[in-house]
């Protein structure tokens, strides 16, 4: 038979004179401002704006922080590859602990690539530096 503890400070235990009952917590999720769970154990999941020039171009920056305080870098060296609207990547290890395994999920990061505005293809240095451009070239036909 379990026997509850006595009545210490503000701990409720065992009142000989009361019948045992149910405990009922209600729980308020609040979303956070930068994390959603993911569907894999332990799984984490963001969204990072970049620039079209980063998406193509690459870039090496501290791109939010995590649930601990450190930055977290992401790297995407020139011409290694060119990063589309919501493509992911997957960080290993960076996500919450999985429990009783000791190891921690993954951190699934989506870009979110910001277009240039409606002036951009109006001003006049734009449109000369793209048409000057081995259109060729710029779409791999050539090395």
């Amino acid at each position: 038979m379990f026997t509850p503890p006595r009545r210490t400070g503000r701990v409720l235990t065992d009142q000989p004179d009361i019948p045992a009952g149910d405990v009922i917590f209600h729980i308020r999720h609040r979303p956070h401002p930068i994390f959603k769970p993911h569907n894999r154990p332990g799984g984490l999941s963001t969204t990072v704006k970049i620039r079209l020039s980063e998406s193509l171009l690459g870039f090496n920056r501290v791109c939010f922080l995590h649930l601990d305080g450190r930055g977290i870098r992401i790297e995407v060296k020139k011409g290694e590859r060119v990063i589309r609207h919501d493509e992911e990547l997957i960080i290993r290890g960076e996500g919450m602990p999985i429990r009783g395994t000791g190891r921690k999920g993954d951190l699934y990061v989506k870009f979110s690539v910001e277009m240039p505005g409606e002036s951009w293809a109006s001003r006049q240095d734009v449109v000369d530096g793209v048409s000057t451009m081995n259109t060729a070239a710029v779409i791999g036909l050539t090395e």
